[in-house]
């Protein structure tokens, strides 16, 4: 009986599992994804939990992490020199439509000079600020173009791996120095940030001991 119990107990869990992984799948194909390229001589590291979050909106909130989240972006390292971004849908739909609405903007204005139309000016500062803030992005999102990944965005990511990893990190260099650094500089990094897939409960294995790899890719 109570291995029939057991059965029961796993099965359950595993439809759940089951069913969430064509709620995610739906909520990831929803997002806009973005291909960043390192073009220096620096790496992105790989964790044994790759797949993490940043909350981007509100970020001192500790609810929970999660593709249906929203304000929260997914990071991927996909190689060395190569990670995916994926902004929550509302971020991302935010980023395209006020650049689709700057280039309207710019076009009336620049129109309405051309008839003769006095001012303006402020009007086409505005739009001509938005367009160059958000252009890399849009173009990332709506044609596929590569982000440039400068530092910031490099060490961000390698942070998120070493906070969300479980037991160990992986470089295809054997310097882990900005890993150390991020984990004296974190006393709490052995809490492994909670995250829920379409807002389920993820069974995560008890926090270890970072260790440090070499891999070739």
């Amino acid at each position: 009986m109570a291995d029939k119990s057991e059965r029961h107990k796993f099965g359950r869990t595993f439809g759940q599992l089951w069913e969430s992984t064509f709620i995610t799948a739906g909520e990831i194909a929803r997002r806009y994804w973005a291909l960043m390229v390192i073009n220096s001589g620096e790496v992105f590291y790989l964790a044994d939990n790759p797949v993490v979050f940043q909350r981007t909106e509100n970020p001192k909130d500790g609810g929970s992490l999660g593709f249906d989240v929203r304000g929260v972006e997914t990071f991927l390292p996909l190689s060395p020199q190569c990670a995916l971004y994926m902004p929550c849908r509302a971020t991302g739909a935010q980023i395209v439509e006020g650049y689709e609405s700057a280039m309207d903007l710019h076009r009336a204005v620049r129109s309405a000079t051309l008839r003769g139309h006095p001012g303006g000016h402020r009007e086409l500062q505005v739009a001509q600020n938005a367009m160059r803030n958000a252009h890399e992005l849009y173009q990332a999102f709506t044609t596929g173009a590569a982000l440039n990944a400068i530092m910031l965005y490099i060490e961000n990511l390698n942070s998120l791996q070493c906070l969300f990893s479980f037991g160990a990190i992986y470089s295809n260099r054997r310097d882990f120095t900005f890993a150390r650094h991020v984990f004296q500089n974190t006393p709490n990094y052995r809490d492994v940030p909670k995250t829920s897939m379409v807002q389920m409960n993820v069974l995560v294995p008890e926090p270890q001991a970072k260790t440090f790899g070499s891999a070739c890719c």
